[in-house]
């Protein structure tokens, strides 16, 4: 199994297959949460793993496993706050019949209290297999970093917003 990584993180990534990135991106998430491939438990959808300042913390996730392969897998560092951390985790479509969803992706939104090791928020926002589909953008993210709307085309977006003492805020945007 293998984590194709953002570019914006893929310095700080381990077991990735990612682009080059210049120092200027690398600087911009350096010493903060950083998604990890999930070396002890590989191939896991279940589970999920950041390198907080240098240290691995593992944390649960939940996931349909009747929709995804095993084998791709791409998690994305959207924001960060204290210990919370907004992220996409991607998952290639399980292929049906006729050549449906063959290259399609299960997409769902996250997010990872890392001192609890849990994941307090997960929204599914892309499916191949589901009526979820993202807008475009799919998503965007505040410019300090703290919230991050998620555009869906047949519900209304929603933005994550994580608060201060580790409050996270899930407001539905009206259409």
């Amino acid at each position: 199994m293998w984590i194709r990584c953002s570019a914006a993180s893929a310095a700080l990534l381990v077991g990735c297959a990612a682009p080059v990135v210049g120092a200027g991106q690398a600087a911009a998430v350096a010493g903060g949460i950083v998604a990890q491939r999930n070396g002890s438990q590989p191939g896991d959808p279940g589970r999920i793993a950041l390198l907080v300042g240098g240290r691995r913390v593992e944390a649960a996730v939940r996931v349909d496993r009747t929709t995804i392969t095993r084998g791709r897998r791409e998690v994305t560092l959207l924001a960060q706050r204290g210990g919370l951390a907004i992220l996409t985790d991607s998952y290639g479509s399980r292929p049906q019949g006729l050549s449906r969803c063959q290259a399609g992706d299960e997409i769902y939104a996250r997010v990872i209290d890392v001192a609890a090791r849990r994941e307090r928020y997960s929204k599914l926002v892309e499916s191949c297999l589901k009526p979820v589909i993202s807008g475009s953008p799919a998503y965007t993210v505040t410019p300090d970093g703290s919230a991050v709307t998620f555009d869906l085309l047949y519900e209304p977006a929603v933005t994550v917003t994580l608060g201060d003492h580790g409050r996270v805020d899930v407001v539905p945007l009206p259409r």
